[in-house]
């Protein structure tokens, strides 16, 4: 069966635009002056992305520092749309 006559029916354009996203940084930073002075940073940073057309981020730095005069820090940072709950 064919249907030729469809006047009587209007076009309708509906579009809806479904974005989000997730963000995860991971800072270290490590100094050390002195004899036998070492340093160790290390930093992960992963986003996955969920059935459900969302997505979840996890962040994680390590910083060592040794020596006479050291200092060592680590910060982890995230930023989402429609976050669940706050990484602080």
């Amino acid at each position: 069966m064919m249907i030729n006559n469809l006047n009587h029916l209007e076009s309708i354009l509906d579009v809806h635009a479904i974005s989000g996203g997730v963000f995860v940084g991971v800072t270290a930073d490590a100094i050390a002056i002195g004899d036998s002075s070492t340093t160790l940073t290390r930093t992960t940073a992963i986003v996955k992305p969920l059935g459900n057309g969302g997505s979840i981020g996890k962040g994680r730095g390590i910083a060592i520092a040794s020596g006479d005069n050291s200092l060592a820090g680590v910060d982890v940072y995230g930023f989402g749309d429609g976050c669940v709950s706050p990484s602080w």
